[in-house]
C-alpha cells in the first residue's frame, strides 16, 4: 500500500484524459499509474486546484475504494454515523450502481472518520423521500488518515466494501457504474471546490449514466 500511496501524491500533470469505463483488478495485482482515476472539477473537465486521484480494487468478497485528496485547509466537524456530511466540510463520496438496478449507493467518509450510508431507490426518486428513510448499512469498513509530507499536505480515505452490500450477491460487478467525489472546504479558496472522478458536465453527482463503467478482467 505504500507504494501505491507514493505513487498517488505524485504531481500529476495539467492535462489527463477522462475515463467512461474502468478495468478492475484484483486487488493484489493494482499496477501503479493506469489504474489511477483523477478528480475533475464539477460541470469541467479541469483538474481542481487542490487535486485528488482515486482507484477501486476487488477481493473475492470485497470492492475496495481508496482516494488520496491534496488539502492545505483540512476540515469537517462531523461525528458518527449518518449526518449531512457534505453540508459540514471536507468529505470523499462513493457513488455505486449494480447492472440493472435502478436503486443506487452513496457512501460518505471525512478525514476524522465520520461516514454517512445511502440507499436511493432511484434516479426518479432521489429528492422525493425523506433523508432518513435512505439510511443504509452496507457493512463497509473505512479509515481515513491525513498527512503532512515536505511536498504534500493532505488526506486518505478507504472503503472495503462487501459485494452484498453494494446490491451484488453473486459477486459479479461487471457493468456496474461507479463516481468517487470530493467535497473540499477550504478558508483559502473563494469558494468550495466540487469534484469527481466522473465527467459531469452540468448538475450533481447524482447521474448515474454518467458514471464510470466498471468492465473486468
Amino acid at each position: 500500500m505504500k507504494k501505491i500511496v507514493n505513487t498517488l501524491l505524485q504531481d500529476r500533470p495539467e492535462n489527463v484524459s477522462a475515463e467512461s469505463s474502468y478495468e478492475l483488478v484484483d486487488i493484489g495485482d493494482l499496477g501503479p499509474d493506469h489504474q489511477v482515476l483523477d478528480l475533475f472539477k464539477l460541470g469541467s473537465t479541469n483538474l481542481p486546484e487542490e487535486k485528488g486521484v482515486a482507484f477501486l480494487g476487488k477481493s473475492d468478497q470485497f470492492l475496495y475504494v481508496f482516494a488520496c485528496f491534496e488539502d492545505s485547509d483540512i476540515y469537517n466537524p462531523a461525528t458518527g454515523k449518518n449526518t449531512r456530511t457534505w453540508e459540514t466540510g471536507d468529505v470523499m463520496e462513493f457513488f455505486f450502481q449494480a447492472p440493472g438496478h435502478e436503486e443506487y449507493f452513496e457512501l460518505h467518509l471525512t478525514p476524522e472518520g465520520a461516514t454517512l450510508e445511502l440507499r436511493i431507490p432511484s434516479i426518479e426518486q432521489f429528492g422525493k423521500v425523506s433523508f432518513e428513510s435512505q439510511f443504509y448499512e452496507s457493512g463497509f469498513f473505512s479509515y481515513a488518515e491525513k498527512f503532512n509530507r515536505p511536498d504534500c499536505k493532505g488526506w486518505m480515505g478507504l472503503m472495503e466494501i462487501p459485494f452484498e452490500g453494494l446490491g451484488i450477491s453473486n459477486g459479479d460487478i461487471d457493468g456496474s457504474r461507479f463516481a468517487v467525489c470530493r467535497y473540499n472546504y477550504n478558508q483559502n479558496m473563494q469558494k468550495l471546490e466540487i469534484s469527481s472522478t466522473s465527467v459531469l458536465p452540468s448538475g450533481g453527482f447524482h447521474q448515474p449514466q454518467l458514471w464510470h463503467e466498471i468492465r473486468s478482467r
